[in-house]
Formats: C-alpha cells, structure tokens, sequence
C-alpha cells in the first residue's frame, strides 16, 4: 500500500516549526518533509517559500506543485475518483522534481492503475453478461457475471452499489436457469416417453408378425394385437398378446378364439385355449 498522507497540519502551524528550524531555509524544511512522507505538511511549507522574494522560489514554486498535486491525487483515490487521481498524479509526473518522491508516485499509480483496470473490465464484462443473456446462454452469462463480481470484491465499500445490483442480476440470472433446467427435464421425460412408445409399438409389430409366420391363421381368421402395451405373461416373462379370430357363417361380429403370448425377450411363442397354453416354436 501506498505510504499514508499525515493529516494537514495547517499553514499556521508549519509556519510556527518554521521559526525553530535556525538557518535551515524552507525549501530543505519542505525536502527534508517528503522524506518523511509529510506531503501536506511539505505542500504548506512549499507554499509559504513560493510567497518569499528569494532566490528559491521558482524551485518552491515547482516542488508546491508536485506535493500539492500529489496530496489531490491521493485524496481523489482515497475517495476512489480514479479518473480525477490520474489526472492529478500526471501533473506530479510531468513535474521536473518528481524523483524526489518516485517511489509513491510509481506505487500510487500502480493502485488506481490496478483498480480502474478491474472496474472498466467489470464494465465491460457487463455488457458481454447482457449479451449472453439475450442469446439464451444463461448458464454462461451467470458463469462471467460469478466471475467478474469476485474480481471487484477485493474494492469493498467503494463498489457496494455495484456489487449489490450484480446480486441481484445474479439471482434473476440463477432463477432463469432453473427454469430452464426444469424445462429441459420435461422435454427429456417427454423424449423417453415417446421413444418408449415408439420402441413399444415396434416390438409389438414384430410380435404379430412372429405369430403370422407360425401359420396359425387359417381362412376366414384374422390376428390382431391386444394393444401396443407389454404384459406380465406369467413365469417371469413379459410380451404382447395376440388374439385370434374368425367370421363366424351369417354373424357380422367375429368371434374370439384364442390368444397367443408372445415373449419379447425371447420370441417364444405360447398358444393360450380354453386356459391350456401350448408352446409353439
């Protein structure tokens, strides 16, 4: 962290050390306070040489410049006016006399640097957030969003009110995707439901015709699926059940004659007449 700034200590009162420092002149009193990091202190003592008709006031009236300006920067930052700290802190940097205090001009710069580099990409990723959302990546925009809100956390009290809306894009976000989750579910068991219908309906067919070619029908009978359905057929098996018909001479109504359990595993085939079953292939 960059060096803290003392407290002002007010002219009045950096006038009065003045007065004990014997021939030290006041542009080495204000040198000798950027040593010590005092750069409000050196700012007042700056400013009172720059007002003296002697032969060190151009140079107090640089070094006011370069302390003043520095002391603004830090306050801007402090309050985290990261624009305003800049512009401030090149004023130091252009100053003629900024080796005197390097170390904390390149640090202090470093810092704002650092924390207007997270917010613009915060800023930006932002808008990418927005993006992704209007294109239905949900899960990825909630993802970026996760992301850049911990990149600005280290910031704290200086970002409160963004991290606070990006909270709340995050739980609309988060609500978003389980709706689509749920969604998603749906329309799987929905999938899975009619492929089983589908495979059902396939196996069925396939269990018709497996009796047809057994040669069972005869003139004036007919073979017809008791449903699409797979049934317990008893012994631990499982199958469709085919029934068997015939036309029977001046009814219009056909009349029942047998069934045929079909095991779907296997495609063994079991005659069922009067309750006694016979296998057939």
């Amino acid at each position: 962290m960059i060096k803290k700034i003392v407290v002002a200590v007010g002219l009045a009162f950096s006038l009065s050390f003045l007065v004990g420092c014997g021939n030290k002149s006041l542009v080495e009193q204000g040198k000798a306070a950027i040593k010590q990091g005092n750069y409000e202190e050196a700012t007042a003592i700056f400013k009172a040489a720059s007002e003296e008709d002697s032969k060190d006031k151009e140079e107090a009236e640089s070094l006011y410049d370069l302390t003043y300006n520095y002391v603004i920067s830090n306050k801007a930052y402090n309050e985290f006016k990261l624009d305003a700290a800049l512009d401030s802190l090149k004023k130091v940097e252009e100053n003629k006399n900024k080796e005197l205090m390097k170390e904390d001009i390149t640090s202090l710069k470093e810092e704002i640097s650092k924390d207007k580099s997270v917010l613009d990409d915060f800023y930006s990723s932002m808008e990418k957030v927005n993006d992704l959302e209007s294109e239905g990546k949900i899960s990825e925009a909630r993802d970026l969003l996760n992301k850049s809100l911990k990149n600005i956390s280290y910031l704290g009290e200086n970002v409160k009110e963004l991290i606070a809306s990006g909270n709340s894009k995050l739980k609309n976000l988060d609500e978003k995707l389980d709706k689509k989750e749920i969604v998603k579910e749906d329309n799987n068991k929905e999938e899975k439901t009619d492929s089983s219908e589908k495979n059902n309906k396939e196996l069925a067919n396939k269990a018709l015709e497996t009796v047809k070619n057994l040669g069972v029908v005869k003139k004036d009978q007919y073979l017809e699926l008791k449903s699409d359905e797979v049934y317990d057929l008893g012994d631990g098996s499982y199958g469709f059940i085919v029934n068997k018909y015939y036309y029977p001479e001046g009814k219009p109504e056909p009349a029942f004659i047998c069934q045929y359990l079909v095991d779907k595993e296997s495609w063994k085939v079991k005659e069922v007449k009067e309750g006694i079953k016979k296998e057939l292939n």
